[in-house]
């Protein structure tokens, strides 16, 4: 027998009877009116509803830890979703809409389960207050906004989301050396973001106070394009001798490889691919001070990232032995300094991404050293990638430096990463592979 057409109170419990692969319209052959109540499988059963839908108030999917079978809404026998008002979704289970779902409506998403959009979706706004939103089609909406409770994933197309910054359960911490306490402090708390996909992930190196919430947003374009996973390093004070120039050297005298600061990024790298389950590429960004941080370590510590990003370098560590650290190798170890490092270093795969018009002076290094690599931060980003080009090509070394620039742009970040250029730098002509 069919369940009603139409639901405000109690419960309709889909059985394999009434929704399963042999039954594609449980509720008959109507349309479904849900107003409220709610909709749950028997047994927690998996049940998949043929029938359209009308969406009109506040509907519960699952109703409790014992009640919580996926339902799937699918597009079979050529159902579609219509939001007739604004309407909050509560979901304990994993509830999925395949079929096509519009109305110029907001919609909420409640509860601890996950909502997943797997067809085409075309709604106002999409406000997640708890549990998961996965894409896996197409959203369309004025607004996406993910509260505080909410997480948003999959590989599927959707708009920014007002409200992306990384809170509380997002957090981890990182200890790259436990016997380490020094002026570095114990360790560094890195927020986490996952949009859309786990093909790789973004780390950023932050700029200016180097605090994140303020500076990770720039970002956000290139990695919701790309469906990437973002992760938004360092969120600690160093100083300028710790960050830009990575620990390296301390009151003039090189340090021991375990006390760079440079340590605390494959810690980083390693934890997302134990929470991720697996291995994934990645790619590492930085602005300003945080370019700086990013240039030199691809010359001392580079990992292995697909690509390295130094945007707008206040300086630069250049490839000769002619100038003193952190302007060239002078005066670091052999074993830092050599042509086999030097040349290591012209193979590392760094972009410098730079803004044509970046030549004013704010919090530009002035020193005597810093000025012979040019008078400005574009000035110096080409004098260093023409000094490599040059040096790789007389001895015949791999050279794997790109760089790309960002015409009429200054020093800001957010214009960087909105510019037109800004996915190239990073990516190149391609984009990551799923």
């Amino acid at each position: 027998m069919p369940l009603p057409s139409s639901l405000e109170t109690g419960e309709a419990v889909l059985s394999e009877s009434s929704a399963s692969e042999k039954s594609a319209a449980p509720f008959g052959s109507a349309p479904v009116i849900l107003r409220g109540g709610t909709v749950r499988s028997d047994g927690g059963r998996p049940c998949t509803v043929s029938n359209s839908v009308e969406l009109d108030g506040t509907v519960t999917f699952g109703s409790s830890p014992s009640a919580v079978g996926p339902i799937t809404f699918d597009r079979r026998a050529g159902g579609a979703t219509t939001l007739k008002r604004d309407s909050r979704l509560v979901i304990s289970n994993t509830t999925t809409w395949e079929q096509p779902f519009s109305g110029d409506h907001q919609v909420v998403k409640d509860g601890t389960g996950t909502l997943v959009l797997a067809g085409d979706t075309r709604v106002k706004e999409v406000i997640v207050e708890h549990g998961g939103l996965r894409v896996t089609g197409t959203l369309t909406c004025e607004k996406l906004e993910i509260k505080e409770g909410g997480t948003l994933s999959g590989p599927g197309r959707h708009p920014l989301p007002e409200h992306h910054q990384p809170r509380g359960g997002h957090q981890f911490r990182v200890q790259p050396h436990p016997q380490r306490q020094g002026n570095r402090g114990p360790g560094c708390t890195v927020p986490r973001i996952t949009p859309a996909g786990r093909c790789s992930f973004l780390c950023t190196a932050p700029s200016g106070t180097r605090t994140i919430t303020a500076r990770a947003a720039p970002i956000w374009p290139i990695c919701w394009a790309c469906c990437w996973s973002c992760l938004s390093s360092i969120r600690v004070h160093f100083s300028t001798e710790a960050y830009q120039e990575g620990g390296i050297v301390k009151d003039g005298t090189p340090v021991s490889p375990d006390q760079w600061t440079y340590t605390f990024i494959q810690p980083v790298v390693d934890e997302m691919c134990r929470r991720e389950g697996h291995t994934l590429p990645y790619y590492l960004v930085g602005h300003s001070a945080g370019a700086q941080f990013l240039n030199r370590m691809s010359a001392f510590l580079p990992g292995h990232p697909a690509r390295i990003v130094a945007a707008n370098p206040g300086s630069l560590i250049f490839p000769t032995r002619n100038q003193k650290y952190p302007y060239g190798f002078g005066g670091l170890p052999d074993s830092l300094s050599n042509d086999d490092a030097i040349k290591r270093y012209l193979a590392a795969p760094l972009t410098l991404y730079l803004g044509t018009d970046d030549v004013k002076s704010d919090y530009l290094p002035t020193d005597d050293a810093a000025m012979a690599q040019g008078a400005t931060r574009i000035d110096r980003g080409r004098n260093c990638y023409a000094m490599a080009k040059k040096l790789a090509e007389s001895r015949g070394w791999p050279f794997a430096w790109r760089i790309v620039e960002a015409d009429g742009l200054g020093h800001g970040s957010l214009p960087m990463w909105k510019h037109k250029n800004a996915q190239d730098a990073v990516l190149g002509s391609s984009k990551p592979t799923r």
